[in-house]
């Protein structure tokens, strides 16, 4: 009498194991292709052009009744606080060329092939002409109504101008800003520029680079430095080459309202004083102070900063109430995701 077959030894067997195993772990054997499918169907709402909509004031209550269908019927209703009055501010009143601000054709030229732009901001037509005089300004204006244009075309005009011009010139302004990023923002605005004059040098200095290059960049020569307050504090104080600024002229403060909110006056105090302490003592420093608000910390460093401004302020607020102005070129979108879509 033949010994049955040992089941470890029969194939049939063993597949008849496997599978009884795949089925008591509850997992069917096309698993991978039913995630997949989920995984389409449920990104197709990613691909939806319902949930973009134009942001308009007069369409909020069709946006609210849009993301009613997200929540639950009982959802409770939060109600926002009093909003402030938003209105759009005009950065083009009088349509004039670039030319009637009386700069350097080489810059008319640079800024209507590189940047293209074919007039300039009305923050541009009234700052330009008084930072060109040499008085100090104060300059209130919102973010993106052409600000550092309006400093940085002066700049640029009075280097231009300046006789035998090459790297051992010296420094002629210094542009500080509360963040690396728009330290990155300037600089490049500087260096398109500089197409207009290939002998003009820009340097930035931030926190997080290596100090050694920035170090040697200094070394060679630079005729603008575009800086974070601690960072130029840095290498005021241990860089060889910057004990002595005898061509300095310039301090642009951009941004200033946000670098008091970043808690920087003791620092732009400071940097105020080595400044004057590096010029030629019979060159008056020419301080012009950007702001997109005007606080009283802000008029308080206008005070200390400035002496008999030039004030220009567009839109000023004269019916006491608070209001926030943005530039009517700057578009807003509002993007809706729903819950089961979004990561």
């Amino acid at each position: 009498m033949s010994k049955p077959q040992s089941s470890g030894s029969n194939p049939e067997s063993y597949q008849n194991k496997s599978n009884l195993k795949r089925k008591t772990d509850g997992k069917p054997e096309n698993n991978s292709s039913e995630a997949r499918f989920k995984k389409k169907k449920l990104l197709e709402g990613d691909k939806d052009q319902n949930y973009v909509r134009k942001f308009d004031g007069n369409k909020f209550s069709d946006m609210q009744s849009f993301t009613k269908h997200l929540f639950d019927e009982n959802a409770e209703e939060i109600e926002l606080p009093a909003q402030r009055t938003v209105h759009r501010e005009d950065l083009f009143n009088n349509v004039v060329g670039f030319e009637s601000l009386k700069i350097h054709p080489h810059l008319v030229g640079n800024l209507t092939t590189i940047f293209k732009l074919e007039s300039p901001t009305l923050v541009q037509q009234k700052s330009v002409p008084q930072i060109l005089e040499g008085s100090d300004t104060l300059i209130r204006s919102q973010t993106g109504s052409g600000k550092t244009l309006a400093y940085m075309l002066p700049i640029f005009d009075k280097l231009m101008k300046t006789e035998n011009l090459d790297r051992k010139s010296g420094v002629l302004a210094v542009i500080i800003v509360p963040t690396r990023e728009l330290v990155g923002q300037t600089y490049k605005a500087a260096v398109q520029l500089t197409r207009a004059c290939t002998k003009i040098v820009a340097c930035e200095l931030t926190g997080g680079q290596n100090r050694n290059s920035e170090k040697a960049r200094l070394r060679k020569g630079s005729h603008i430095l575009i800086s974070t307050p601690g960072r130029l504090i840095d290498h005021l104080e241990k860089t060889g080459c910057l004990k002595k600024m005898p061509a300095l002229q310039m301090l642009i403060l951009d941004e200033a309202d946000r670098m008091l909110e970043m808690g920087y006056m003791d620092k732009i105090k400071h940097v105020m004083m080595l400044l004057n302490e590096r010029k030629l003592e019979e060159t008056k420093l020419q301080n012009i102070l950007l702001s997109a608000t005007l606080s009283e910390n802000v008029e308080s460093l206008a005070g200390l900063a400035l002496s008999d401004p030039k004030r220009i302020v567009l839109d000023e607020n004269t019916e006491g109430n608070e209001k926030f102005a943005i530039p009517n070129t700057l578009k807003m979108r509002v993007v809706v995701i729903p819950p089961k879509v979004s990561f």
